[in-house]
Order: C-alpha cells, then structure tokens, then sequence
C-alpha cells in the first residue's frame, strides 16, 4: 500500500472513531443524569440493637440490656419464686371468681428485673446508664469512591425520648460530614430508629440530608407498644394456633424459642398439640378464661406491669399510634409523680409524630428523596386486639408504608372496594394477592412492600437501598421491572421476584393442619418420646 493510502486510511480511522465518540457523548451523558447517591455516605439510624449498660465507661459498669439475646437479665431463680408465690393465688381467684388479691400481689412482678434497666419517672436514665458507642471519626469509602450503605450505624440509648436520641443522630451526622468531607449524608431507618430520625428531622430540619430511606419502621406506630399500653389485650384461639404453627417450624423454631430444646421433636409436640387443642375447643375454653381474668384485672395490673418495665421509656411512648394514646395516657399516667414523663410524651406526640406528613411533605418539596420499605406476611404475638393486621411480626404494613390500606390477615380486600379503587384509576395500586392498596400511601410511587418474609430480613432491605441509592435517589417503582411496587421472597429466601397473579397464593404463616391428620402427627410424636423414654431406661 502506498504511503498516501496508509495515511487516507489513518485518517479515515481517525474521522470514524471521532464520529462513534461524538455519536456516543449524548448516551454518556444520559447515562450519567442519574447521580450515584452511594457518593455519599449513608447513616442507619438502628433502633432496639444497643446495649444498655449501667456506670457506662466506669469500672462499676455492668449490663442491664443484652443486645445480642435481646433481653433485659433475670435474677437467677427469680421466676420458680415468683410462681411458687403467684400460682396458688390464682388458682384461688378462680375457685372465687374474684382476682383483685392475685392482681395486686402481681402487679409488680416485674419490678426486680427492670428496676436496674428503666428510666426514671420523668423518662431520663437512671445510674449512669447509656451505650457505649461513639460517633465515627474514619472515612471508609471503597476504591470506586462510593460508600457501603451499611458503612456508619448511630447507636441511641433506645430507652430515652426521640428528642435526645435526635442529637445524638446530629451528631453522629456532623462527625460523618468532617471525616468524610461530604455534603450531604443519606438517613436510612430501622425499626425503632424511624422516631429518632422523625425527631431529627423536625428539630434539625434537613439541609444536611441526601436520600432518606424508612425500612419497616416504627413512626406511625408499633402493635405491639400500642395496644399494651393502651390495655387492648385480647387473645384469640385461631391467631394462636396460627402464630404457634409458624413460629414453631423448621429453624424458626429454634430461634423463637432461643434453644429451649435441643431436639426439634419438642417444639413439633407443642406446635401439634396447640393445633388439637384448638380443633377440640380445649385452647378456646382455656383462652375465654384468660380473657375474662384479663378484663377483670387489666387496671390493676397495666399500669405496674407497663410503668415497673417500659412504661418511663420515652422512646416506647413515640411508638403508641394516636388511636391508643389518649387511652395509654388515662391508663398509665393518672399518678401527678409521672407529670413531666407526660407532659413529654405528649409534646413529642402532637408536634412530631402527628406531624410527620408535613414534616416529610417539606423534605420532599425541597428536592430530598423520601422512600419506605414494608415487608408483609409474618404473624404478630397474638395477644393484641389488632394481632390480626398484616404484619411483618412486629409493624403492621400500615403503619410501616405511612397508610397502605390493607386487609387482614389469610383475607383479601373486598370485592367492592377494589372495583372502587379500580374505577378511580388505583387499579395498579392493589397487590396481586388483593390484601394491600398502596394508593394511600403517603407518598405511593415510592413505597415498596415485600411478601412471605419478616421484619429480621435484611438482605432484601440492604439490596433494596443499594437500588435506591445507586439510582440516584429518584428511582420509583415504576422505573425498573425486577425492583417493581410489591415483590415475593421465594420459599429459598435468597431470591426475591415481582408479585404476579401466579405466585400471590404463597404465604410466610404456615397455616394448622386439619385435625386428622395432626391428630396423626401428634400420637407419632408421643409415641416416638414414650418409646425413647423407654429404651433409655433398660439401657
């Protein structure tokens, strides 16, 4: 080839390359709109997952709240004590149908174990308590520039009012800002932590915040606080048998029961035997009685119980949705010496949580990206009037997604209603196995719900935020067909898919099985201990 082709070739090259990068420049810049928000770090604002030390930092110091057990420690012995001395005055309340001396002589039956743990009667900390944790002084961004979203966790002493753990929050968010040099700091959080970075939000406003991300959080309340503080006891025979079945099968047996038994064997006798109970009316009868003691006793007993254990904990009154609280109030805090735990419980009430739509509206309005995760199909303790909402073991989906309306639990929406919502264009807001309507939502496009798992998931949690973050914040759930409004865990528990028409019938709550053939399960059990029992003894 001669020298003036090789060269009219070059240049040929050359104009082609520079017409694929000029062609390409525009779907470059396409591509980088979206704004990778993991540039930022990202700051989990946990809830119940501290522990509580009394003389914290001090050579006195010493536990009153395990984190990793979840318990507050038990004096050795105290419980055969306490039933030795509480079992036979109930057993004479009922030959007398009169409970008022078994109630009284229990009402404090709590008090030896919280009485290290609880806070004082105006909600402050007792005995130098708090955590040991500090905010973080370290920037941990990877080789691409980018955060890990669970990279920086603020640790509040969770007993205390979601004003104070609201400073903490601020601080743990200026520290991240002078170690890392960012602007902004994205808020994702869990559970309980929902009241302190509703807290934050209000006293501190939001010009230091990216993305905000509510995972399966407490903010608009939680079943289980609100009802018991409002005395809404109430226990129901098929909810038991139900909450037993599931929480009693396979591994999560083991981790409901925190080892009890060592042999399965023992957690299936139960779960049977619950279930035969509940088919031969034998549960029905023995939960009317517990029913009826309860009525009788309930003001006599809530109030020690509640106010010996978590009643002083600030943090639990953030959690008492406005349908209890006015009830928990007249029940709890009738005694002038609770005044100033009152007066801030119901400051923080009326100006925080029954304000928390104008104060997510206005970090919306001003360009920060709000999103909630609800996750769905777990079974509440069934010991609650509301115990039968959808749930994911611990937060109702209503109160997770801030106002998803839902059915309750094994029913659907009704008929009616969806053909409603359908004629009113939500048609694409009801989940395909018709028990959520997300058009009610606070903020509907940007709330995702999840089936057939419970409120411990995290890997769904965790891949969900990377999502959002790595979409620059802005993403909806319109936007990507594997990330769509409601999903499915599979029976695998590893893999999550879009909740179709098809696979809307799998629930998480393992439902009793007909009385035949648990009959037939429950005498195999028996017969297997019997005949264990036996080859043991003529060893």
């Amino acid at each position: 080839m001669s020298m003036s082709k090789r060269i009219f070739s070059v240049c040929l090259a050359v104009i082609m390359l520079a017409g694929l990068l000029y062609a390409a420049v525009p779907a470059l810049a396409d591509a980088g709109a979206v704004e990778d928000q993991r540039k930022y770090p990202t700051l989990l604002v946990r809830g119940k997952f501290a522990g509580i030390y009394n003389y914290v930092g001090t050579p006195e110091e010493y536990p009153v709240y395990d984190a990793t057990t979840g318990r507050v420690p038990i004096p050795d012995g105290y419980v055969e004590e306490a039933l030795k001395e509480y079992l036979p005055l109930l057993a004479k309340g009922i030959l007398l149908n009169n409970y008022t001396e078994w109630a009284n002589a229990v009402a404090h039956v709590l008090d030896p174990i919280y009485k290290d743990f609880r806070p004082d009667e105006n909600g402050d900390p007792l005995y130098g308590s708090g955590v040991r944790e500090t905010p973080p002084t370290y920037d941990i961004k990877d080789a691409y520039g980018l955060y890990d979203t669970e990279a920086y966790s603020v640790f509040c002493d969770w007993r205390l009012d979601p004003m104070v753990c609201a400073d903490v929050v601020k601080e743990y968010v200026d520290s991240i800002k002078r170690a890392t040099g960012a602007q902004k700091v994205n808020l994702s959080a869990l559970c309980e932590g929902g009241t302190f970075l509703l807290a934050y939000l209000q006293k501190y406003g939001h010009k230091d915040v990216g993305t905000i991300i509510f995972d399966k959080t407490c903010m608009n309340g939680c079943t289980m606080a609100s009802n018991t503080f409002a005395g809404k006891i109430k226990i129901d025979a098929d909810l038991v048998d139900a909450f037993v079945t599931d929480s009693l099968n396979g591994d999560r047996a083991y981790s409901f029961g925190q080892g009890l038994f060592e042999d399965e064997i023992y957690y299936d006798l139960i779960k049977y035997l619950v279930t035969y109970l509940n088919d031969t009316y034998g549960l029905d009868l023995a939960i009317k009685l517990v029913n009826r003691i309860l009525r009788k006793t309930k003001d006599i007993i809530f109030p020690g119980f509640i106010m010996d254990s978590y009643g002083t904990c600030l943090s639990y009154w953030a959690m008492v949705d406005d349908e209890d609280f006015d009830d928990a109030v007249d029940l709890l805090l009738k005694d002038p010496k609770y005044s100033v735990l009152k007066e801030r419980a119901v400051s923080y009430h009326n100006n925080v949580m029954l304000k928390q739509d104008e104060i997510l509206n206005s970090c919306a309005d001003d360009g920060v990206n709000v999103h909630f995760l609800a996750i769905y199909g777990g079974a509440l303790f069934p010991l609650f009037e509301d115990s039968d909402m959808l749930n994911d073991n611990l937060v109702t989906i209503a109160d997770a997604s801030l106002g998803a309306t839902t059915s309750k639990i094994g029913d659907t929406l009704s008929d009616s209603y969806i053909a409603s919502r359908k004629a009113a264009g939500f048609g694409d807001y009801i989940s395909a196995d018709r028990q959520i309507d997300a058009s009610t939502c606070l903020f509907p496009d940007t709330t995702w719900f999840i089936k057939n798992t419970d409120h411990d998931d995290i890997y769904w949690c965790v891949g969900m935020r990377n999502f959002i973050l790595a979409n620059g914040g802005t993403v909806t759930v319109n936007d990507d067909p594997d990330h769509p409004r409601f999903q499915l865990r599979l029976p695998d528990g590893n893999t999550y898919v879009p909740l179709t028409e098809e696979n809307a019938d799998q629930q998480l709550v393992k439902q009793p099985l007909g009385f035949f053939e648990n009959l037939k399960a429950l005498l195999k059990i028996i017969i297997k201990l019997i005949r264990d029992k036996l080859s043991s003894m003529f060893k």
